[in-house]
């Protein structure tokens, strides 16, 4: 999840941009020790309405760039949607 102050929420964790790609060649490595692939993932991305589109994009490349290839985005207006 991207917040509205540009903060990223993967897995429980709260982080800066900067750190997500590290976050997610962590994922990677765990997904490949359960023999499986990171091509056969969904990313589901969730942005705050307020977020800036252009952090999204960041996190599309960061995905990438570690393989992922899938993603789905979701808006989130409220606490209500999760």
């Amino acid at each position: 999840h991207l917040t509205d102050v540009g903060m990223v929420s993967f897995r429980g964790d709260e982080m800066p941009m900067v750190e997500f790609e590290r976050y997610l060649r962590r994922d990677v490595q765990e997904l490949r020790n359960r023999g499986k692939s990171v091509t056969d993932v969904t990313v589901i991305i969730r942005a705050d309405k307020n977020a800036m589109s252009g952090q999204v994009q960041e996190i599309m490349q960061a995905c990438q760039r570690t393989g992922y290839e899938r993603f789905a985005l979701r808006a989130r207006n409220d606490d209500r949607d999760g």
